[in-house]
Formats: C-alpha cells, sequence, structure tokens
C-alpha cells in the first residue's frame, strides 16, 4: 500500500493539485492537519484538524487499515505509547511538529510528514511518501525545494 503524507501547508493548497498531478495512483493520499483550508479543496486528501483549523468541521482524528495495522492520524503527537497500544495502533502519524520523524517503538511506527511550507528542522520543506507491506513500514520523504 503506498500512501502519500502531507502536513501544515498553511493555506498553500497549490501544493494539494501539484502533488496529487505528480502521483495519481496512490492507495490514499493523507494530510496531518494545518490546512488552514476547507476540507472539500484538500480533495482527495483526507485531512484532520490542526490547532490552525477552526473554521471548519473536521474530525481531530483519522484512522484507516493499512497491511501492517490499524493507522492513526493526529495532528499534534500527544498520544502516549500505552494509549496507542491499547488502541492497537500501528501507524502513528502527526503533524504540528514542521519537522520529519520515522521511528520505531516496539511495534507503533511514529511518523511527521514535515511542513510543505514552513520548516522548522534542518530539512527542506517537503512531505512523505509511505510504502506499507504486512511486515514492514517504509518511509521516503521528498524534498520540495
Amino acid at each position: 500500500m503506498k500512501i502519500l503524507v502531507i502536513g501544515d501547508t498553511h493555506g498553500n493548497n497549490d501544493i494539494i493539485v501539484d502533488l496529487y498531478e505528480k502521483y495519481p495512483h496512490m492507495d490514499a493520499y493523507l494530510h496531518a492537519g494545518d490546512s488552514c483550508s476547507d476540507p472539500y479543496s484538500l480533495y482527495p486528501f483526507q485531512t484532520v484538524r490542526g490547532n490552525c483549523d477552526y473554521f471548519y468541521d473536521i474530525n481531530d482524528v483519522f484512522t484507516m487499515r493499512t497491511p501492517y495495522g490499524k493507522l492513526l492520524m493526529k495532528h499534534v503527537p500527544n498520544m502516549t505509547f500505552q494509549q496507542l497500544k491499547k488502541e492497537g495502533v500501528k501507524i502513528y502519524i502527526t503533524g504540528h511538529l514542521h519537522a520529519r520523524k520515522f521511528y520505531k517503538q516496539e511495534d507503533i511506527y511514529y511518523i511527521s510528514p514535515g511542513s510543505t511550507c514552513r520548516e522548522r528542522d534542518n530539512y527542506s520543506n517537503g512531505y512523505a511518501i509511505l510504502d506499507i507491506t504486512s511486515e514492514d513500514v517504509k518511509v521516503e520523504f521528498v524534498d520540495l525545494d
């Protein structure tokens, strides 16, 4: 399963169109919040409410099944390992950090795609492409600059 993940676009909706045109055959498109846009303008991306998304009726949490197990996406990374374990989460995607993160704790993968417009780490603005199998999750971070 291939998933394109972006986050913290802060009104830069051109990136939505650009990435969908560049990757038209993904299995899913996810936005980790702070789009500062209505959810209809983000199509085909599924999104969650970020701390800057207060004008629209957007869910705080998005879940889906993957070959590896349950994926849970939430903007602010405030769930503990114990909470994730209890919920049966295997892939935890967050935004808010404006920084790329990818690591594994026991059998849970933690992923933050960074920001498409306001990076806060030593990397360029960008996004992530997930390649998910029943055994593993691989992440490729892609620079926009």
